[in-house]
């Protein structure tokens, strides 16, 4: 966990420092196991409906990479 980033959420009028910060810290993590999660599941499903999709995709990006040697070997 990267707890540098802690000390600018806490705030004097809320009490001690050494009383926010083992708040703060479970919450930083939750909601980076949240956004973590959330890239894995968006991967998950992308990876589902691109693969039907695959071999059209294939081909598109080689086009794309041989329109670019073209350009290449013209200038």
């Amino acid at each position: 966990m990267d707890v540098r980033f802690l000390p600018q959420f806490t705030t004097p009028a809320a009490g001690p420092i050494w009383h926010q910060i083992p708040i703060l810290g479970p919450v930083f993590a939750s909601t980076g196991f949240c956004i973590t999660a959330g890239y894995g599941a968006t991967a998950g499903l992308l990876r589902t409906a691109l693969g039907r999709v695959s071999k059209t995709l294939n081909r598109i990006t080689a086009l794309v990479f041989g329109a670019l040697a073209i350009r290449l070997v013209w200038e």
